[in-house]
């Protein structure tokens, strides 16, 4: 920008009026990204309905339930993390438990013993643990290879393992003990169930 002054060289009053436009300018353009963001925030959530379906005894027809979630899949594997989740409030619901909740312990705790793939034929520890949420066969030697990668049976397994270990009373210990012990693994193991939340 030339100035019409001495030398092209703005007086101070030239220079005070152009800040002043460069912080209003500034501030307008941070305005500008705030709706933004507050628009995209306020969008519904990429995602998946996940109606639970009940069977009539009496027609023998699946009618909807009335609990209708929202769902973000955030995997490599969305399909695989559907049944997952599908898996999982089906295995809350049998045991009475408040279904977002503890349906999103179970896959997130799916999500970090898989790294996020949901593979149902996930083997661990040297072939002894396996499925979504890696059953160890060493621990438990009456559980199949078959049930072990059924999602249903890992998730219902699991979670009446999870209650009989106190989930009710104390939900982070439970998760730690599906993990091993109170130790410093099993801390850090919480924290990556967390975080996946």
């Amino acid at each position: 920008m030339r100035y019409k002054t001495y030398k092209g060289k703005p007086t101070k009053y030239q220079s005070r009026r152009f800040n002043q436009h460069k912080g209003l300018i500034l501030i307008i353009i941070i305005l500008i990204l705030s709706f933004g963001w507050l628009y995209e925030s306020k969008k519904e959530p990429k995602g998946i309905l996940y109606q639970e379906q009940t069977e009539s005894v009496a027609t023998g027809q699946i009618e909807g339930n009335t609990e209708v979630l929202m769902i973000g899949l955030s995997s490599v594997n969305p399909e695989a993390e559907q049944e997952v989740w599908e898996a999982s409030f089906k295995a809350c619901k049998k045991h009475g438990i408040d279904t977002y909740e503890c349906a999103s312990d179970l896959v997130a705790m799916a999500g970090v013993e898989t790294g996020g793939y949901f593979n149902f034929k996930a083997v661990g520890d040297g072939g002894l643990s396996k499925g979504i949420l890696q059953i160890h066969q060493g621990y438990h030697p009456d559980i199949t290879d078959e049930q072990a990668f059924d999602p249903y049976f890992s998730a219902d397994w699991t979670l009446a393992r999870m209650i009989n270990n106190g989930y009710k009373e104390d939900r982070d210990l439970a998760v730690r003990l599906h993990n091993g012990g109170i130790n410093w693994r099993t801390l850090a193991y919480l924290k990556k169930v967390d975080s996946r939340k």
